[in-house]
């Protein structure tokens, strides 16, 4: 049976149908208003049916003319079954479109902007804290430096002056260090306050260098005594050894300096 196009429909008609036509266009009709419509626009006269498509392919141009509007997924569909050419695979275009994703995109990117930023930041804060740190211990580290050539600076001042002061002392008594071999050989000196016990041996640094560890042994009126050494620092250019005697000094017979014996000549 063949559809006969309706010739006859009123002015009225006519009109409702391009109304319908029109709400079909921006797809605000339901499903079974637009198979209605669909119906209807098959039987419709020629006139009527290619106003319909003019009216829907103006909603198309108008749709892609504004870039504020975002059309629904279904409307798009009507207007492309409309107006696309035969050969087009509308399947192809419909996709899933979730309006809030691109403002996930937006949030995950901005997201991921931060936390590079934050921690770029925070790698350099470190940077610069581990840098300062190092600055300030090395900073330290040279203070120290300084403070301890500074006291043995001192130290070795004190010495030469305790030095001075002995040799120039009428109550200090001077014991030469002669080598075993050539008593005629004075090897180094030994210096000792009567009053106080304070004692100062002066040997060459090739024997006992200034700040190694000394071991020195007395032998005075056949008895043996071994010296604390306290001090052991350079005397102009010489090695100085400073400490007490724990017994007066009677009569010296021999020095003994780490593994060197040495005679003893008192004046």
């Amino acid at each position: 049976m063949t559809n006969v196009p309706d010739n006859t429909r009123s002015q009225r008609d006519r009109e409702r149908f391009l109304d319908t036509a029109a709400t079909h266009a921006v797809g605000a009709l339901t499903l079974d208003e637009a198979d209605a419509y669909l119906l209807e626009l098959a039987t419709a006269d020629p006139a009527d049916q290619k106003q319909a498509q003019d009216l829907s392919r103006i909603t198309a141009q108008l749709a892609a003319a504004s870039p504020y509007m975002d059309p629904p997924a279904r409307l798009r569909d009507a207007v492309l079954t409309a107006t696309a050419p035969a050969n087009f695979k509308i399947a192809d275009y419909r996709r899933p479109v979730d309006p809030a994703a691109k403002w996930v995109r937006w949030g995950l990117v901005a997201a991921i902007v931060f936390l590079t930023a934050s921690a770029f930041y925070t790698s350099t804060l470190k940077a610069m804290l581990r840098q300062t740190q190092n600055q300030l211990a090395s900073a330290v580290d040279t203070n120290k430096k300084a403070i301890l050539a500074l006291q043995q600076q001192s130290a070795a001042l004190q010495q030469q002056n305790a030095a001075v002061a002995m040799l120039t002392d009428p109550e200090v008594r001077q014991v030469d260090v002669l080598a075993q071999d050539n008593p005629k050989n004075k090897i180094g000196k030994l210096l000792v306050d009567s009053k106080t016990g304070n004692y100062l041996l002066v040997m060459p640094k090739t024997l006992v260098a200034p700040g190694a560890q000394a071991t020195v042994t007395l032998m005075d009126n056949g008895k043996r005594q071994d010296l604390k050494v306290a001090v052991v620092g350079d005397l102009g250019g010489r090695t100085a050894m400073a400490g007490t005697l724990a017994t007066p000094l009677v009569k010296p017979e021999s020095v003994k300096v780490n593994d060197n014996l040495y005679t003893a000549g008192m004046k």
